[in-house]
């Protein structure tokens, strides 16, 4: 593992499935950006389809924990239709009434979460992280880490 810019990803995959190392995938906050993050994942996944069984834990921030989540509980079909531009920017889309009211996110979460529940109800069901394939750290907003 010492020469990892001369190793090819499958070779560096191989040596992560075969050893003790503890391989965490982190993704990103920032509302439809993570949209980047899933193309990106999607075209390792085309070249190493079994990297996702090589991740140890799954992390993410806001928009990234809802990538997290599905990959945890092995949901990677419903990522693939959730994490597109038209659907986050439906769920990370606000009203005026609650840009106003919240004064522009000053006074409450900057975005509304009836569309997120939508989505997600829609797309992934019920779907408990205590039935998910492997760990799960997920940050939330005023509350401490949640560690699954």
């Amino acid at each position: 593992m010492e020469q990892v810019e001369n190793t090819s990803i499958h070779e560096l995959i191989d040596s992560i499935a075969g050893s003790n190392l503890f391989l965490i995938l982190a993704f990103d906050g920032g509302g439809s950006r993570v949209v980047l993050q899933w193309k990106i994942l999607e075209r390792i996944l085309k070249e190493v389809p079994a990297f996702l069984a090589t991740v140890s834990l799954f992390a993410g921030t806001s928009a990234g924990s809802i990538l997290a989540s599905a990959l945890a509980c092995g949901m990677v079909g419903a990522a693939d239709k959730i994490f597109n531009a038209s659907l986050m920017d439906k769920i990370f889309s606000r009203s005026s009434y609650h840009a106003l009211t919240s004064l522009n996110g000053l006074t409450h979460a900057k975005y509304d979460n009836c569309n997120l529940r939508t989505v997600l109800n829609d797309n992934f069901g019920a779907c408990p992280l205590q039935d998910k394939k492997r760990g799960h750290a997920a940050p939330f907003a005023k509350a401490p880490p949640a560690f699954f």
